[in-house]
This record gives structure tokens, C-alpha cells and sequence, in this order.
């Protein structure tokens, strides 16, 4: 993850921010879709309050979604699968997110929840899990 962040920095730094513009909108099995997913998670621990927080999981879960049913309308059944696993993870991470709130306690620990790398999709007997894949952090 230090290695994710010192990457983004360079290319902020070094003008790469277009690249990061392009990978918004990769799929599942794109080249940039890892670095997408990186964003997104630097947002989210970026974020300023719980009700953000909140409002990006909303989103990410959108996206990977979107995500799914674009990859499923172009045939790619395998990647369409791996968006799926990374969807019903990023809903689960908007409930944790939502309970912890609600409750008022600390969130649980991040877990990764998907991958560039179709091969690396979970069975669906391996998919189901209560654990998030990313939290929000107060700064």
C-alpha cells in the first residue's frame, strides 16, 4: 500500500494526473484499473467526516456495479464476476461503515476486495464475507 501511495505522489508530482483521470474509468482486467481502486482508496481515507465517508462508499459501490454490467453487456463474463465479488464487498463496507456510525464504534479493519487479475476472483463459496474492504479513518 506505502509503494500504491509513493506511486500516486510521483505522478501528481510529476504530471500524472491524467492518468489518474483515465483510470476513473476502468474495468475490472484494464490496466489502470488498479490505480483506480488506489484512488478511490485514498479518498476514502482522506475523507472529513463519517457522512463522506459514507457518501464515497454510496459511490464506489455505484461504480462497481456500473462496473459489472458494463463488462457483462461486452461478454466478459469472467471479469464481470470478479466486479460482482468487488460490489457485494463494497456494499458490505458501506454497512459495517453505517453500523459502526450508527453505534458509535470503531470500524473494522479493511480487507482487499478485489483484484487487476481476473484469475484472482474468489470462488463464489469464497465471496461472502462481513469483513470491509475499506473504512474510514478521521484525520
Amino acid at each position: 500500500m506505502v509503494r500504491v501511495l509513493v506511486a500516486l505522489a510521483v505522478m501528481f508530482v510529476g504530471g500524472g494526473g491524467g492518468a489518474i483521470y483515465a483510470a476513473d474509468a476502468a474495468v475490472p482486467g484494464d490496466l489502470l484499473y488498479g490505480l483506480d481502486r488506489a484512488v478511490e482508496s485514498l479518498q476514502l481515507r482522506l475523507s472529513t467526516s463519517s457522512e463522506v465517508a459514507a457518501g464515497l462508499l454510496n459511490s464506489f459501490a455505484s461504480e462497481r456495479l456500473q462496473e459489472a454490467d458494463q463488462l457483462a453487456a461486452a461478454g466478459d463474463a469472467e471479469n464481470a464476476a470478479a466486479a460482482m465479488t468487488a460490489y457485494d464487498n463494497a456494499m458490505l463496507d458501506l454497512s459495517a461503515h453505517l453500523t459502526a456510525a450508527a453505534i458509535g464504534q470503531e470500524e473494522p479493519e479493511p480487507t482487499e476486495t478485489s483484484t487487476t487479475e481476473p484469475s484472482a476472483t474468489p470462488a463464489p463459496s469464497e465471496t461472502a464475507t462481513t469483513e470491509p474492504s475499506a473504512t474510514y479513518r478521521p484525520g
